[in-house]
């Protein structure tokens, strides 16, 4: 049984894009399949558009407290851009929101 090698396709996206041939041209110099190639192209800009959409919702928003704001609030509260809301009690461990914020 022949083994076929893994194509590093990330690799041949970004030396296509460098080299300003054509797909076709660039495929036939390295022997690959302009159908497959295409399907990657497409996936990879997918995969950018979804990175950089997720990107730009993850964003905070600084609070500034004025001298005027004697009390703290008794909790924090979240807002997404997806609607959710998640509140914690202000007495919540730096360790846990850490957590909270690091959950893919």
């Amino acid at each position: 049984m022949e083994h076929k090698e893994k194509t590093n396709w990330a690799h041949h996206l970004l030396q296509w894009r460098e080299s300003g041939k054509s797909k076709r041209e660039y495929c036939t110099e390295h022997s690959l399949n302009t159908h497959t190639f295409d399907y990657h192209v497409y996936k990879h800009k997918y995969v950018e558009s979804v990175q950089s959409e997720s990107a730009a919702k993850n964003q905070f928003t600084r609070i500034e407290l004025t001298s005027e704001q004697q009390t703290l609030p008794e909790k924090i509260e979240l807002h997404f851009a997806d609607g959710r809301k998640v509140f914690l009690p202000m007495s919540t461990p730096h360790k846990t929101v850490r957590l909270i914020f690091s959950v893919k």
